[in-house]
């Protein structure tokens, strides 16, 4: 019982590290820096109806499913808050894109 219990405990800490930590070697980078050219891609995964249409938009939720549409560039991301943002940034580099960064907020 103590090693189920230990095993429970152990998947929680681990899905809240994943969650709530976010990956040193990314930084934050002023909007202003950054703009879409060729090389660069400013990848917005907020909701359709509240992100911003000069950037690629794919919402978290249908990332994973249309992460392969993703030009594979440097990539900064736009997110509505930290707990999408950090997902999002292990998902992308999971899936071997080059993620130069995020956009304060």
């Amino acid at each position: 019982m103590q090693y189920f219990l230990g095993a429970i405990a152990l998947a929680i800490v681990f899905a809240l590290i994943r969650r709530l930590i976010p990956i040193r070697r990314i930084p934050c980078v002023e909007i202003g820096s950054v703009s879409n050219t060729d090389d660069k891609v400013i990848l917005d995964i907020r909701p359709y109806n509240t992100a911003d249409n000069s950037h690629f938009n794919i919402p978290y939720p249908y990332l994973n499913r249309y992460h392969d549409e993703i030009p594979f560039t440097e990539l900064y991301l736009i997110s509505s808050n930290r707990t999408e943002r950090n997902l999002a940034l292990r998902l992308l580099t999971a899936k071997g894109h080059q993620v130069a960064g995020y956009i304060c907020n």
